[in-house]
């Protein structure tokens, strides 16, 4: 008897997570979604820069138009050097072998591959008016409609997480 009704409890434990695994599949969904920057429209932040449009639209002929793409506005400092970002570079391209683009720009050029590099006045302009920013050294994540979808800083956890909405972005698109 006793030998029965350990063999009906080893089997209810054993059943309870199979039935709870099957009912999430049937009946659940596992959807996540990354915010949409300027939805409402830009208002203005850089007083030189025109913002038009509902949501807010990056020139997507300039800066590529993958399913996903990286820009950061770059330039050395104390906590975040050329080496840095080279590393960050390679991790994201071989994370994202396709549909995803990584352009850096710069003020000078810098030994990580191809940084696009603009002068002061332009690097400021491209910054404040096509990417809504004033942030140097941060990644930020659009699509290929050219919407923002997020601003990274340079830490792990950030990166971490620009890898994980990238990857959600690359799945919904």
């Amino acid at each position: 008897m006793k030998g029965i009704v350990k063999g009906v409890i080893l089997l209810a434990i054993l059943a309870i997570p199979v039935v709870i695994y099957v009912f999430l599949k049937l009946f659940g969904s596992n959807e996540f979604s990354i915010p949409v920057y300027y939805a409402q429209g830009v208002k203005a932040p850089f007083h030189e820069c025109v913002y038009k449009g509902v949501p807010y639209v990056v020139n997507t002929g300039r800066y590529k138009g993958e399913k996903a793409n990286v820009t950061v506005f770059f330039r050395e400092n104390n906590t975040f050097q050329a080496n840095d970002l080279t590393n960050i570079q390679r991790r994201l391209v071989a994370v994202f072998p396709d549909n995803f683009t990584f352009t850096p720009f710069g003020l000078r050029p810098q030994e990580i591959g191809e940084i696009t590099v603009l002068d002061s006045t332009e690097f400021k302009r491209s910054m404040h008016c096509d990417f809504v920013t004033d942030t140097l050294n941060q990644f930020i994540l659009h699509d290929r409609n050219g919407v923002i979808r997020g601003y990274y800083s340079t830490d792990l956890a950030e990166v971490d997480r620009l890898i994980v909405e990238t990857k959600i972005l690359l799945e919904d698109e």
